[in-house]
């Protein structure tokens, strides 16, 4: 039977101090009577390392 292979690195990288955050919310913020059927979205970004 194979054998699998794995290998692994450790990179080091500069501190991201940066949060993500969110923006493009649906509903908008203190939306009232929004039916129960409808989506919520928000984008979530960083201008840091990136999300993972």
């Amino acid at each position: 039977m194979p054998t699998d292979s794995y290998s692994f690195q450790i990179i080091s990288a500069p501190l991201d101090t940066t949060p993500p955050y969110t923006l493009g919310h649906l509903p908008i913020k203190d939306a009232v009577e929004v039916s129960t059927g409808f989506n919520i979205e928000a984008r979530i970004k960083d201008e840091g390392a990136g999300l993972i």
